[in-house]
């Protein structure tokens, strides 16, 4: 056929890999292409599915937790004592829920983007001063106050002029400080993600 096709001046071009031979070599490869296109855009949209839950989890249960649950507790248990230790409790199972979320979301954003420059940006940096934040608050200060509340015995029958009750609720500030950084962390990450997912 090539040869026919060369003294006929035609415009064929012999080969396996053009003419209507190459065409059919060539579909099953553009589909290939294609295939793996879509398998690459449907992994980087579950990717960044998973990152936006899991700030949105993080940033939730900082909200839930600081405004629902510790006035909650302290207005309808009985004792200052017992909410005290129902919100460190929450607050403890709170910061793992955080870093949990935190290493996932960085993870998935490292699998998605597969560069430096992308592991470098603005959102990556308010999620690890979150995770910093949170070891932070429950390393250094967590566990001083609860050292103190055993001291104590008691909060509500410890007199005001106590030095353990004035070291107590100096650590309390540092904590409502700490989680306020968290949040206003997490709510500038959520605006460079939503950023990020309009460009």
């Amino acid at each position: 056929m090539c040869g026919l096709a060369l003294l006929a001046g035609s415009h064929w071009k012999c080969g396996p890999y053009n003419g209507v031979l190459g065409g059919a070599w060539r579909w099953p490869l553009h589909l290939a292409e294609s295939t793996m296109l879509s398998l690459r855009v449907l992994m980087s949209t579950v990717l960044r599915t998973i990152e936006f839950l899991c700030l949105g989890l993080w940033v939730g249960s900082d909200v839930f937790l600081s405004f629902v649950v510790a006035p909650g507790a302290f207005r309808i248990l009985g004792s200052r004592d017992a909410a005290g230790a129902m919100v460190g409790f929450a607050l403890g199972r709170m910061h793992l829920l955080g870093v949990i979320c935190g290493v996932l979301l960085l993870l998935a954003r490292l699998i998605r983007t597969r560069t430096v420059a992308g592991f470098v940006a603005p959102v990556v940096l308010c999620v690890v001063l979150m995770i910093g934040l949170t070891v932070a608050s429950q390393v250094a200060v967590s566990p001083r106050m609860a050292i103190l509340r055993v001291q104590m015995g008691s909060i509500e029958a410890t007199s005001e002029g106590n030095p353990l009750l004035a070291e107590f609720g100096r650590l309390h500030r540092i904590s409502v400080l700490l989680e306020s950084g968290v949040l206003l962390a997490g709510l500038a990450a959520f605006y460079f993600m939503v950023r990020e997912a309009r460009i």
